[in-house]
């Protein structure tokens, strides 16, 4: 990461690059908080790597193969390329780990043989150190448990025989363990620009994947992802996903989010993605116990055409306390169950299934209404509401049928000039 310090002469075409410590942190502190779906006890090593404790989760998880195949596979999907190791201490497998030995080892004996084999790189050693050991031609933990303690503890001090002591089992080797933010906010930057969408939904699906174990970790879902597109020489682009009820499912926000990217506009090469989204406790119990098939098809259907076609063209609707029909809704997000209201008073016990956004007006022939042919109609039911708001509604409203057997909903005024109108149709 970062931008290459010098290239190699002769050549080569080998270039170096200067480490970045915020964007190592940033990357660390990102897995961290995805791999809180497998236990809650992770610390941060510094630099380089992650150090999970899993005794508590093996069997949660199928065993220890079955685990670090998970983790091996989620790492790889995040982009990372990792190494994984297993010991019975945590400094155990943090050597082996460095010195890339890629073990799954159950027993302290095991352990002890495999940590006698690595070289004095994995140890966190001091430039003079490295000096007193090569004097001795020590060059690997086994030689360096063989010698002398109080000699090695004068000449190279106790912390690294505490050390030692810690990997071996022969100490306790406590842990500060990570704490994840209350609230999802990542940020991905893009190794060079990107103008299309298939590397662009590719840099967004990673952020995906650490939100979802992010939700797994807490045993919860989110409602609203907010993505935020960086450029390089204008504002950030933003746009979000609504759902209709909190999600943690990765196949479908995938989905949702691929189906997002197929119509969201970019109008220029994007340098980094930035993902944030709340966090809302789900049920333990799984929904399909008190939600029925269809009606979770239907929620998935409304978030999806929601990705496709807009948030704003795809909504609920709500009744609102009232008489006139013009009146008596309001639009809702789907599924708000805080929108539901009861009429004020009597309502008519038949209205149409699709009300006209404006009253159509009819022609009238021999004092009755046309529409496509003679209209006949029987009683009626008369509203008169709206006098206190400066828009009143005076009419009297009858279930009508044409000649072609439609069924429609009109009105007349009360008032004079007495016109009909076509409000709306029924099913």
């Amino acid at each position: 990461m970062g931008q290459p310090a010098a290239l190699a002469a002769g050549g080569t075409g080998i270039s170096y690059y200067a480490r970045e410590t915020r964007l190592e942190h940033q990357a660390l502190t990102g897995l961290a908080d995805w791999a809180g779906q497998f236990t809650p006890a992770i610390t941060l090593l510094p630099g380089d790597g992650l150090l999970l404790e899993v005794s508590g989760s093996l069997r949660l998880f199928g065993g220890a193969r079955a685990l670090y195949r998970r983790l091996r596979d989620g790492i790889h999907e995040l982009g990372y390329t990792g190494l994984l190791s297993m010991a019975p201490t945590p400094r155990g497998a943090t050597w082996l780990a460095r010195a890339g030995r890629s073990l799954l080892l159950h027993d302290q004996p095991a352990l002890t043989r495999a940590l006698m084999e690595l070289p004095l790189s994995v140890l966190d050693l001091k430039a003079a150190q490295h000096k007193a050991f090569h004097r001795l031609g020590i060059t690997t933990l086994g030689e360096c448990q063989r010698l002398p303690r109080e000699g090695l503890t004068q000449r190279l001090g106790t912390e690294l025989l505490t050390h030692l002591d810690q990997a071996f089992g022969l100490k306790a080797d406590p842990r500060e363990y990570f704490v994840p933010s209350p609230r999802f906010d990542h940020r991905l930057e893009l190794p060079s620009p990107v103008s299309n969408r298939e590397a662009l939904a590719f840099a967004a699906n990673r952020l995906l994947a650490e939100l979802t174990g992010a939700l797994a970790a807490r045993r919860a879902g989110t409602r609203q992802l907010q993505f935020e597109l960086e450029h390089e020489d204008r504002e950030p682009g933003r746009f979000c996903m609504n759902l209709v009820r909190a999600s943690r499912e990765a196949a479908h926000l995938r989905h949702l989010l691929y189906t997002r990217l197929e119509t969201q506009p970019v109008p220029a090469a994007v340098t980094a993605v930035r993902l944030r989204a709340d966090f809302e406790t789900l049920a333990e119990v799984h929904a399909s116990l008190f939600e029925a098939p269809e009606e979770m098809a239907d929620t998935r259907l409304i978030e999806r055409l929601r990705a496709r076609l807009g948030e704003t063209a795809v909504h609920g609707l709500a009744l609102v306390p009232g008489h006139r029909p013009e009146r008596a809704f309001r639009y809702c997000a789907p599924g708000d169950a805080s929108a539901q209201a009861g009429p004020a008073g009597p309502v008519m016990t038949r209205r149409p299934v699709w009300l006209l956004a404006a009253a159509r007006p009819l022609p009238i022939r021999n004092d009755t209404p046309y529409f496509d042919g003679p209209l006949r109609y029987g009683a009626g039911e008369r509203i008169e509401s709206g006098w206190w708001d400066d828009n009143p509604v005076l009419r009297d409203y009858f279930v009508a049928r044409n000649p072609r057997g439609a069924c429609l909903w009109i009105y007349r005024e009360i008032v004079q000039p007495r016109r009909w109108f076509l409000h709306g149709f029924f099913a």
